[in-house]
This record gives C-alpha cells, sequence and structure tokens, in this order.
C-alpha cells in the first residue's frame, strides 16, 4: 500500500498503519519507520509526506466602475485560498482559478474584468494548461506568488 500522510509524527503515523494494514502487506513511500510489533518482530512501514508544488498565478484584469484597490486584494487572496484548498493529489483547473479570480461571480466581481489568467508550477512561466499535480505532492500558492495586473 502506499500512503500519503501530511501532518504528524512519523513513528506514530508508522504505528497507526501497521496497526491497520493486513500482515505481509507491504508498505511504499519516502518516509520509513521500522516498527516492533509486540512479539517483537521488526516491521518495515514506509509511507510519503507530501511534497509541495509551489503555483504561480497571473491575473490581468480591466477596472470598471466601482473598482477600489481592495478588490484587487481580494482577487489574490481568493485564487490563493482556492490553490491552497485543494487536497493532496488535487490537480490545478484554470478554469477554476479563474472562477477563483472572478471572486466566484459574487457582488465585487461587476467592478471588474478578468481578461487573463495563466498558472504555472514553478520555476515554470505561466500559461493557459491546468496543472499535474502527482499522487504524493500539494498545490500550494503564497500571496506573493500572484501577480494581478490592472490595466
Amino acid at each position: 500500500i502506499a500512503l500519503v500522510v501530511m501532518g504528524g509524527d512519523a513513528t506514530a503515523i508508522a504505528t497507526a498503519i501497521a496497526s491497520k494494514k493486513s500482515p505481509g502487506t507491504g508498505t511504499y513511500g519516502t518516509t520509513t519507520e521500522v516498527i516492533t510489533d509486540q512479539n517483537g518482530v521488526p516491521d518495515t512501514i514506509n509511507f510519503f509526506t507530501p511534497t509541495g508544488e509551489r503555483i504561480l498565478a497571473d491575473i490581468t484584469i480591466q477596472p470598471l466602475t466601482g473598482y477600489v484597490s481592495t478588490t484587487g486584494t481580494a482577487i489574490i487572496d481568493a485564487v490563493a485560498a482556492y490553490v491552497n484548498s485543494l487536497p493532496i493529489g488535487a490537480d490545478v483547473y484554470l478554469s477554476k482559478v479563474e472562477t477563483a479570480a472572478n471572486l466566484n461571480n459574487g457582488p465585487l466581481s461587476s467592478t471588474f474584468n478578468v481578461t487573463s489568467v495563466t498558472i504555472a508550477i514553478s520555476p515554470d512561466s505561466p500559461g493557459s494548461s491546468d496543472l499535474t499535480i502527482a499522487f504524493n505532492e500539494i498545490a500550494q500558492l503564497a500571496i506573493s506568488d500572484v501577480s494581478l495586473t490592472v490595466l
């Protein structure tokens, strides 16, 4: 079995895996802990901890009547919050990032028009493609990695 576990003490995680897996079932991963069972038999437990994939986003908007700079901040926050809410192994879909950039079509969305959204996994340059995240990775988008251009 291959488990991806986020957070927690490695020994406690391995102990929990050992107590739940069937005898003889092997484990796979990049983190290894040896757990001794109640009979004194050592059992090597492997598991993954997710690696972060640094996401970059470039957003261009056209301000409309009622646009204020705090709306731009809200756009950046919404895009980062969306990406950072994705579970381990979830791909980053451009259309969903665009929805977040449009503030989910909430009341402030009438004060700007999103003209372009591009995304990438660092160090690549942002483009117009969805991003594939491996089963043992997690997408991470820092606010500082969102570039907002107001035309």
